[in-house]
């Protein structure tokens, strides 16, 4: 293994360790709850939530506009997240 691979292999662990610090503290939180995502709406899936987590934190915006989303994203349904998703990606928001 090169050095260049070395580093690199050492920042994706540290990036994927930083993320799975942010989903266990957001899980720990007592504010996050499936209930409150309306009863006719599937709530967000993991997989979204962590795509999500990872779009708004390499987002350029700012700290209150990535709180909102953060708190947003608590009571979001599968079908928002999967808008905002399309939306972050095709840069229309």
């Amino acid at each position: 293994m090169t050095t260049d691979q070395i580093y690199a292999f050492r920042a994706d662990i540290e990036s994927f360790t930083e993320r799975l610090n942010t989903f266990a503290h957001i899980l720990s939180d007592s504010n996050l709850m499936v209930k409150d995502v309306p009863k006719n709406a599937e709530p967000i899936t993991n997989r979204q939530y962590r795509l999500l987590l990872d779009l708004i934190k390499k987002r350029k915006m700012s700290k209150e506009e990535k709180e909102r989303w953060l708190t947003e994203m608590e009571t979001m349904s599968k079908f928002d997240a999967s808008e905002l998703i399309s939306s972050f990606i095709m840069g229309t928001r």
